[in-house]
């Protein structure tokens, strides 16, 4: 028997959930001291519930008796002729009355919908492996899965509860990915940080094309979480809609500019520095040279936000969107 085994409070903790097979978060933050709550020993504590068959619920289940005992139900003629009876704020008498008005689904309806939110998943997780953001991703779950952070005091008990919680759920589901590929997932996203610092080309560096190529056959055959799904196409879309912002504002700077091209973009600039030409320039689109200035400073920082993006979904921009349209697809189907 380990040492947190003997703690009296822990003790009554396990005694209590033993007896229920379950127990919530705030009943965890109600019964156990605000010292163990702050450290490290709460991960040892829900390990040790997990293995004890104690399922560890997000809030405290009503309990059966708690309810009263219903009376025979009365014939559908009274229920009618007593709606307005039934109108108190009886809470049961409500719900049974809500529920009977609901229009259940039958066997049938329940496998058809049960098989398009399977098919719906299906299409998201098929277009997040169609696209390079599951390398850079699931590098992210690796660090939120292994890295130690200290007790964030500011947060509530079951905050941290729940932080604890949720690296357990990722190291469990992610085994495979954190114990066998961590290091080579690290290797690749801190070789890809140096590339785009020199500003070099992530899709034409060869070193990195290697990694890539090998360890996308690995990355696509993991399983994807639910929470997961739900985060990264939420990304996805997102992204999306702040691709179309930043595109919309390019072409309207640039009808300003009168311009349609990065060519006539560098040639606009080029031209601001000889005076005659910017005097020309300034009277035909009837902005100052700083105006004009700060107009083509738009541009590059949208095209620089484009780029980022580019990178980060280690896919182009035109097929971003398209991607993103599929995602939602399959997001509508699962609903």
């Amino acid at each position: 028997m380990s040492d947190i085994e003997l703690d009296p409070a822990i003790v009554k903790v396990l005694e209590y959930a033993k007896e229920k097979k379950t127990i919530s978060f705030d009943e965890l933050s109600d019964m156990l001291p605000e010292q163990i709550l702050n450290s490290d020993k709460m991960e040892a504590i829900i390990n040790l519930l997990v293995s004890s068959n104690i399922k560890i619920e997000e809030e405290v289940q009503a309990e059966e008796e708690a309810l009263p005992k219903l009376v025979a139900i009365p014939s559908k003629s009274k229920m009618v002729a007593n709606d307005k009876e039934m109108a108190s704020d009886d809470p049961v008498r409500l719900y049974l009355r809500d529920i009977g008005r609901e229009n259940l689904l039958t066997a049938e309806q329940e496998v058809e919908l049960s098989r398009t939110m399977e098919q719906g998943e299906d299409i998201i997780k098929n277009t997040l492996r169609k696209s390079g953001m599951l390398i850079p991703e699931f590098y992210q779950i690796v660090i939120k899965a292994t890295r130690k952070e200290p007790k964030d005091l500011s947060l509530q008990k079951k905050e941290n509860t729940e932080k604890i919680a949720e690296r357990r759920r990722l190291n469990q589901f992610y085994k495979e990915l954190i114990d066998c590929y961590a290091v080579d997932l690290k290797g690749y996203v801190e070789l890809k940080k140096q590339i785009i610092a020199k500003g070099g080309d992530i899709f034409e560096d060869k070193q990195l094309k290697e990694i890539r190529e090998r360890l996308l056959p690995i990355v696509n055959t993991m399983d994807i979480h639910p929470e997961e799904i739900t985060v990264f196409s939420e990304k996805f879309i997102a992204t999306a809609k702040k691709i179309i912002r930043y595109r919309k504002e390019q072409d309207r700077v640039e009808g300003i500019l009168q311009i349609v091209s990065s060519k006539d973009l560098r040639a606009l600039g080029r031209n601001l520095t000889i005076k005659e030409k910017r005097e020309q320039i300034e009277q035909r689109l009837g902005l100052s040279a700083d105006e004009i200035k700060d107009r083509i400073r738009q541009l590059q920082v949208n095209e620089k936000k484009l780029k980022d993006i580019e990178n980060t979904f280690e896919t182009p921009i035109d097929k971003i969107i398209s991607m993103a349209r599929e995602v939602n697809r399959g997001r509508k189907m699962m609903k």
